[in-house]
């Protein structure tokens, strides 16, 4: 299918990188059926905040939906349990603190086109800041970065993207290219991951 949010499955090296579902269970303690695909949504969704509404019928919200096994529009775990207050992993790197007004682009705790339970869209409210700090150092954006710059240099990727019962495999142009995407190893090929159940391949063309 045509995308997009083709950079939105850059998302699965952030994952990996920072252990994110093992650090959901072991260091946030929380109860959740929630799986990777469902993790990946939410953090997109987030991520873009809600500044980009032709991007609610991006064929790409399907496909991560079926691949989490819901129906298009099902609602993503509702049984959430989380226990805070939440501290973050010693594991992760230390990020400078912004101003609120920099980090949390559309409601509060309600990522992009989606309707999250208290616990969870209070989880989502705690994470999100964090991981927009870390991608804008990863990028190396200057002190005046943006959430909107952040979700811009990393999602918006137009391409193809292609799923089998094995394999994922985004394909774009060599024009979508980013240097400091590419620098940062945001794009690297994620390769064979349990979590997802699938081998994650990214082409250029």
């Amino acid at each position: 299918m045509e995308t997009g949010l083709g950079g939105a499955l850059f998302l699965v090296n952030v994952m990996r990188y920072l252990e994110l579902l093992d650090r959901i269970e072991d260091q946030f303690a929380i109860a959740s059926s929630i799986g990777g695909w469902g993790w990946l949504e939410i953090l997109a969704r987030a991520l873009l905040g809600a500044g980009r509404p032709e991007l609610a019928v991006d064929p790409l919200w399907r496909v991560l939906a079926e691949l989490d096994g819901r129906g298009v529009g099902v609602a993503i775990d509702q049984n959430f349990l989380g226990r805070p207050p939440y501290v973050l992993p010693t594991s992760w790197d230390r990020v400078p603190s912004d101003p609120p007004s920099r980090a949390v682009t559309g409601a509060t705790g309600s990522p992009f086109g989606l309707s999250l339970s208290p616990s969870l869209g209070a989880f989502v409210e705690f994470l999100l800041p964090y991981l927009q700090r870390r991608l804008a150092r990863a990028l190396e954006m200057d002190e005046d970065w943006t959430a909107d710059g952040v979700a811009t240099a990393l999602l918006l990727r137009r391409g193809r993207v292609f799923v089998t019962s094995s394999h994922i495999d985004v394909q774009m142009s060599l024009e979508e290219v980013r240097v400091d995407v590419r620098l940062a190893g945001l794009d690297a090929n994620p390769g064979w991951v349990p979590a997802l159940g699938r081998v994650v391949t990214f082409h250029y063309e």
